[in-house]
C-alpha cells in the first residue's frame, strides 16, 4: 500500500494538486493556483480526480487483500471523511453524507476559524448556510445541493450543516486553517446568541488535555509549571484559564495569589478578579488566606 501511496503522488496530476497545496498552506489566494483551483472549481475536474483516486486504491486493495489505504480517516452516523493530502495548514479531504433514517434539525450553527472551499462530486442533499455579521446578527437560509455545487466558508463568518441526503452525497472539500486560530464560537439559530466557545487551535486543546491530567494526578510539583502558563500571555486564553482552574484545585494559596496577580491589561483579568471573589465569597476562608491571616 506504500507503494500504491508513492505511485499515486508520483502522477503529473497528484504532483501539481500537491505543490499548489503547500502554496495555499504558505498564504496563496486559490485563484492564483492553476491545479488547486481547477480542482476546486471545476466539476469535471473534480470528478475525473476522485474516480482517479478510487480506482487506483481499489485496484491496490485487490492486489492486497489485507492492506489499508494509507489515509487518516473519521466517520460517524451518515458521514465519513478521508484525508486525501495535508501540507501544513491546508487539507485536501473527501468527504461522503449518507441518507440518516431520522435527521435532527439542527438548533445550533458552529462557526470555527477556518477557510473552506467545497465542490459537490455527485448526490443531492439540502443545506443551511448560515452567516454570522460583524455585530452578531445571524441569518440563515436553505439550499439544495447536486453535481457541481461549490461552497466557500469565511473563517468564523460562515457556517453550513447538511440536514437531508436525498442521495448518498459526496464532496471534494479544501481547508485552510490560521497559524493561531481563534476559539470556535456556537451561536443559537433561533436568536443568534452565543451559547458555547472552544478553543479552535489543536495544539491549545491538546495543552488544555494535559493540563487536566496533570491535575488529576495531584502532584503538587507541578503547580510552579502551571503558574507559568497561567502567566504566559503568549499562550492560548483557555490553556491559560485551565492553568488557573487546576493550580486552584492543587494548592488554593497559590490560586488565590495568582488570581489576584492577574490584574489589568491582561485579557484574563476581569475573569479573574470575578472568580476570586465568587470564591470568598462562598468560602470565608479564602478571604482570610488573601489577607494573609492563613
Amino acid at each position: 500500500m506504500q507503494a500504491a501511496l508513492g505511485k499515486w503522488f508520483a502522477r503529473a496530476d497528484t504532483s501539481a494538486i500537491r505543490g499548489d497545496l503547500a502554496q495555499f498552506s504558505a498564504g496563496a489566494d486559490l485563484a492564483t493556483l492553476d491545479a488547486l483551483g481547477d480542482l476546486l472549481g471545476c466539476h469535471d475536474t473534480a470528478k475525473n480526480f476522485v474516480q482517479a483516486f478510487a480506482v487506483h486504491f481499489v485496484a491496490s486493495l485487490r492486489d492486497a487483500p489485507l492492506g489499508e489505504a494509507p489515509f487518516q480517516h473519521r466517520s460517524s452516523e451518515g458521514f465519513l471523511r478521508l484525508q486525501l493530502m495535508r501540507e501544513g495548514r491546508a487539507l485536501l479531504s473527501l468527504c461522503t453524507y449518507d441518507r440518516v433514517s431520522d435527521p435532527a434539525e439542527p438548533d445550533h450553527a458552529r462557526f470555527a476559524d477556518y477557510e473552506a472551499h467545497e465542490i459537490v462530486i455527485a448526490g443531492e442533499a439540502r443545506c443551511m448556510c448560515h452567516r454570522l455579521g460583524e455585530s452578531g446578527e445571524l441569518t440563515t437560509h436553505r439550499t439544495d445541493l447536486s453535481a457541481g455545487e461549490r461552497i466557500v466558508r469565511r473563517p468564523r463568518q460562515d457556517a453550513r450543516q447538511i440536514v437531508a441526503v436525498e442521495r448518498s452525497l459526496s464532496v471534494l472539500q479544501l481547508t485552510r486553517t490560521r497559524p493561531r486560530p481563534a476559539p470556535t464560537c456556537e451561536h443559537r439559530l433561533s436568536d443568534g446568541k452565543l451559547v458555547q466557545r472552544s478553543s479552535g487551535d489543536r495544539q491549545a486543546s491538546e495543552d488544555v488535555m494535559a493540563l487536566g491530567v496533570l491535575g488529576a494526578l495531584g502532584d503538587g510539583r507541578s503547580v510552579p509549571q502551571m503558574r507559568e502558563v497561567a502567566l504566559d500571555a503568549f499562550r492560548d486564553r483557555d490553556v491559560r484559564w485551565e492553568a488557573v482552574r487546576q493550580v486552584i484545585a492543587m494548592d488554593a494559596r497559590a490560586g488565590i495569589a495568582l488570581l489576584t496577580e492577574l490584574g489589568p491589561p491582561d485579557p484574563l483579568a476581569v475573569p479573574a478578579e470575578a472568580l476570586r471573589d465568587q470564591l470568598c465569597a462562598s468560602h470565608p476562608t479564602l478571604r482570610e488566606l488573601i489577607m494573609g491571616n492563613v
